[in-house]
């Protein structure tokens, strides 16, 4: 495992990671309409319907955008703008009123086209190191997604009851949570399988892409690197929710957390830092990693955020502003001088 302990994004990325945890998180506190996503945190409204890409029965337990080759044009047969406006993504589906997850299948959207590739599919994880697999966490094991059937594969020999998987960089393992709160690591293309004893009684995995583990353990957060297991620092002492979240591609050692009705940053070295997001309506699902297209569950639906898009729409709105604010002088002026 290769950690990132002692090296940091630098400052213009950290600010770019938190732009772009506030676009998306940033809902969570406002569900936002169209005109006040880029500007307002502090409202709850109507989530801008225009922004909806699906709507089932249930509701949307994980969202993953793989940001490996699979969105690539490589692997992808359509015209770049197709590719770009209709990537590739994974999402569960579970029902949530049964007083504990009950699974409604796992999904993926290709094309705009919605195929249902597994019964009992919890979870899903990509590596950021230019290969296409997708592997995915089930009731059975681990599976991976087939491009060319668009179907789900058995990987492997985990025959464990999983609800949470994490791909490192740069080599073939894979981290997995088991239902009785077990973490393994596995290898050898799903030959080996070998526990992690320095995680007890984890709840939630997530990966940063310095490749170390962030783990939730009686609602508070830990860290996993090649300096062992750590608990973040900074957080509330007292903790009823929380929430790992797959981390936007600049943030490289760290993670976000919504903990209670709070966003924080979490990093490697153990510290956190809070961010001015109030998280009063929580989605069921978020996918942060595109950092420009960016994914967010709720109400039974999935909402799809260009950002460089709200960007510049804002940034247009604003010129505008500005264009008509000339106008109005000048028009001011010819009645001065009349």
């Amino acid at each position: 495992m290769r950690g990132g302990v002692n090296t940091y994004p630098s400052p213009k990325m950290k600010i770019f990671s938190l732009i772009t945890v506030t676009l998306l998180i940033g809902v969570v506190s406002s569900a936002p309409t169209e005109n006040n996503l880029l500007t307002s945190f502090g409202k709850s409204e109507t989530l801008p319907e225009k922004y909806v890409i699906y709507r089932g029965e249930y509701d949307i337990a994980n969202i993953l955008l793989p940001i490996n080759s699979l969105n690539s044009k490589k692997e992808n047969s359509e015209s770049d703008k197709e590719s770009y406006e209709k990537p590739y993504i994974f999402f569960a589906l579970a029902d949530f009123t049964k007083g504990h997850n009950e699974d409604k299948g796992f999904y993926i959207r290709k094309n705009g086209e919605v195929t249902k590739l597994l019964d009992h599919g919890r979870d899903a994880a990509t590596a950021m190191d230019g290969i296409s697999e997708v592997y995915i966490a089930a009731e059975d094991g681990i599976y991976t997604y087939n491009p060319k059937n668009n179907t789900a594969e058995k990987y492997g020999i985990v025959t464990d009851d999983l609800i949470g998987i994490a791909k490192v960089n740069g080599s073939d393992i894979i981290y997995i949570l088991t239902k009785n709160h077990v973490v393994y690591q596995v290898t050898d293309q799903g030959m080996k399988i070998d526990k992690v004893e320095d995680i007890v009684n984890p709840e939630q995995i997530v990966l940063d892409y310095e490749n170390n583990l962030y783990y939730v353990k009686n609602n508070n957060v830990n860290v996993f690197s090649p300096n062992g297991t750590k608990k973040i620092e900074g957080l509330p002492e007292t903790i009823t929710y929380v929430k790992l979240i797959r981390p936007p591609l600049p943030l490289t050692n760290g993670v976000p957390v919504v903990v209670d009705h709070t966003v924080y940053i979490v990093f490697a070295n153990g510290t956190s830092k809070l961010t001015n997001l109030n998280a009063t309506l929580r989605p069921t699902a978020y996918s942060l990693e595109g950092t420009v297209l960016l994914y967010l569950g709720h109400d039974k639906k999935i909402y799809e955020y260009n950002i460089l898009a709200l960007i510049l729409d804002s940034m247009f709105s604003k010129f505008k502003e500005y264009l008509n604010g000339v106008v109005k002088g000048i028009e001011e002026s010819f009645r001065i001088f009349r």
